[in-house]
C-alpha cells in the first residue's frame, strides 16, 4: 500500500495511524513521498512505534525539512530520540510557519525539552498535544514548557494529560499556571491523570484568565490526597472559568465535603456535562444541586451513594 503512494504527487493530506509501522516501513513511507514529489500539509503517524533513534526516522525528518506548509503534524510513540533527532526537529519546526496542530504525544526523550524544541513552535499554533511525556520526570521539562507556552497565544487546546507531576515542588506547577493564564483563547484543557492531587489545586490561579475555556478534564488527580481546604479552593475557582461547558472530575474520590462544596458553587449555568464517577462519597442529593439545569449529560457510574 506505502509503495502506491509514489504515483500521488498532488497528495497533501495522509493519515496512517494506527498502522504499527515499522522502521522498514518507515523507510519505504519516506521513499515513496520523495518519489511521489509531494509536499504534506497534513500527517498523523499516530499509533505507530517510531524508533526515534533510527535512519529511517532520520530520513523522515529530512522529509520533513520541505513541507514547510505542513499544518497538522502528529507523532506518537517515539521512542528514544537522539540529541541530533531533536535538534533537526527543532530546526524543522521553525520552517512550518503554518503549523495549527502538534502532537507529540509518548515522546520519551530528555532531549526534546534540552534543546528548546517547544521555543520554536509556530506562536500560532492551536493545538498542542504532549501527553504521556512523562514531562517533570524530565530536569529541564517543565520550566521548559513554562517558558515556551505563554508564546501560543492563539492556543485553543492543550493536552497535558498522562504526565507524573508527583516529582514536581510546588514552585514548579505554580509558575506552569501561572503561565497558562497567558492563554486566553483556550477551550480545553486535559489535565488528567497526573497523579498529583496537590499540584492540580493551584490550577486555581489560571482560571480567571481563561475567559474562553469550555472543557476542562481533571480526572484521575488523586485530589483526595490533597488538603480540603485546597480542594475547596479549587472547587469555588471553578465559576471563574465562565464559558465551562464540560467538567471531568472523575475518578477523584472526592469526600461529601467536596460534594458540597461543588453543591454550593454559583455560576455553573453553562454546565452541559458533568463527569463525577469514582467519588463515592458524593450522594445524590449534592449532585443534584451541582448539575444545573442546562446539563445534558452526567456520568455518575461507580458513585456507591447514589
Amino acid at each position: 500500500m506505502i509503495k502506491q503512494l509514489r504515483n500521488l504527487s498532488h497528495l497533501q493530506s495522509l493519515n496512517l495511524s494506527g498502522h504499527k509501522l515499522e522502521t522498514s516501513s518507515v523507510s519505504c513511507l519516506v521513499e515513496s513521498l520523495r518519489h511521489s514529489g509531494a509536499l504534506l500539509h497534513h500527517l498523523d503517524l499516530s499509533g505507530n512505534s517510531l524508533d526515534g533513534s533510527s535512519e529511517a526516522f532520520e530520513r523522515l525528518l529530512k522529509y520533513l525539512e520541505h513541507c514547510v506548509d505542513m499544518k497538522y503534524l502528529k507523532l506518537l510513540h517515539v521512542d528514544n530520540m537522539r540529541e541530533a533527532h531533536c535538534l533537526m526537529l527543532r530546526e524543522i519546526l521553525l520552517k512550518m510557519k503554518c503549523l495549527s496542530t502538534l502532537a507529540l504525544e509518548w515522546c520519551s526523550s530528555a532531549f526534546i525539552y534540552e534543546v528548546n524544541v517547544l521555543e520554536r513552535v509556530n506562536p500560532g499554533i492551536e493545538m498542542l498535544n504532549l501527553s504521556l511525556n512523562d514531562i517533570s520526570s524530565i530536569a529541564c521539562g517543565l520550566n521548559h514548557l513554562t517558558r515556551a507556552l505563554p508564546s501560543f497565544q492563539t492556543l485553543k487546546t492543550l493536552d497535558l494529560s498522562h504526565n507524573d507531576f508527583s516529582e514536581a515542588d510546588d514552585s514548579q506547577i505554580i509558575a506552569l499556571f501561572d503561565s497558562l493564564s497567558h492563554l486566553s483563547h483556550l477551550t480545553t484543557l486535559d489535565m488528567s491523570h497526573s497523579d498529583n492531587g496537590k499540584a492540580m489545586c493551584h490550577l486555581r490561579r489560571a482560571l480567571p484568565s481563561l475567559t474562553n475555556l469550555q472543557k476542562l478534564d481533571l480526572s484521575f488527580n488523586d485530589l483526595n490526597k490533597a488538603e480540603p481546604s485546597e480542594v475547596k479552593k479549587l472547587i469555588e475557582s471553578l465559576p471563574k472559568a465562565k464559558k465551562l461547558t464540560h467538567l471531568n472530575l472523575q475518578g477523584n474520590q472526592l469526600d461529601k465535603a467536596a460534594g458540597d462544596h461543588l453543591a454550593d458553587v454559583d455560576n455553573l449555568q453553562n454546565l452541559e456535562e458533568l463527569n463525577i464517577q469514582g467519588n463515592d462519597d458524593f450522594v445524590l442529593e449534592d449532585i443534584c444541586e451541582c448539575a444545573p439545569h442546562k446539563c445534558k449529560v452526567l456520568y455518575l457510574k461507580k458513585n456507591k451513594n447514589l
